[in-house]
């Protein structure tokens, strides 16, 4: 990636790089370390239970002729299992992409808004809502869901401005700032739920969704 670093383009040729192989050596307190890490991450990976479901009643295209963003109604699959799972809502992570900017990588999407949770609440067997209710608030938290995508790929997000602002700060030796010490933040920053989709052909799912 020269081009990208230097900002000069790497023109092509018949000049050839050569290849050296490099033979690493490890002390025994690293190979201690690397077999301990190996056990601790098989330990981890043995508790991870994934069960893929494919759902073949209508897809995303139907989604989108109701005027709803068939991201949003992924997410709010998520927030009607968590309600209907535990009784309660958790911080959730979405994936945005920054590649749009140079050296862009991502934003987080807060994906449980107030409108996700009044939704989940509302279509949960207890809440007597009717159909033209339900509707209104698919399409509000589709809205809503919409507006922070949008903002997130276009800069606009606030995580990564934060982390930002604390790593700058530390670098210039300057203590905490007194907004990471308060209670809302460590609310906000105590993510349960991380999602991200995967879109590709060679998958049958709208959504191929895993732990991040």
């Amino acid at each position: 990636y020269g081009d990208y670093t230097t900002g000069q383009p790497v023109v092509g040729g018949e000049e050839k790089c050569g290849v050296e192989r490099v033979e690493v050596v490890l002390r025994e307190e690293v190979r201690g370390d690397l077999e301990s890490a190996k056990q601790s991450f098989n330990h981890a990976a043995a508790t991870y239970d994934l069960r893929p479901f494919v759902f073949e009643g209508f897809g995303k295209d139907d989604i989108k002729k109701f005027g709803v963003s068939p991201d949003s109604v992924s997410q709010f699959i998520f927030q009607l299992a968590q309600w209907r799972t535990f009784g309660y809502f958790v911080g959730t992570y979405e994936s945005c992409s920054t590649a749009a900017f140079r050296s862009g990588r991502t934003e987080t999407i807060r994906s449980c808004t107030t409108e996700m949770a009044a939704a989940a609440q509302a279509f949960d067997h207890t809440h007597p809502a009717s159909v033209d209710e339900l509707v209104g608030l698919m399409k509000e938290l589709s809205g809503k869901h919409v507006t922070l995508c949008k903002e997130a790929a276009e800069g606009m997000g606030w995580d990564r401005h934060f982390f930002g602002l604390r790593h700058l700060n530390k670098t210039e030796g300057g203590g905490d700032l007194e907004v990471f010490g308060d209670e809302n933040w460590a609310t906000v920053g105590n993510i349960r739920v991380s999602t991200s989709t995967v879109a590709s052909p060679c998958l049958r799912d709208f959504l191929a969704n895993g732990a991040v």
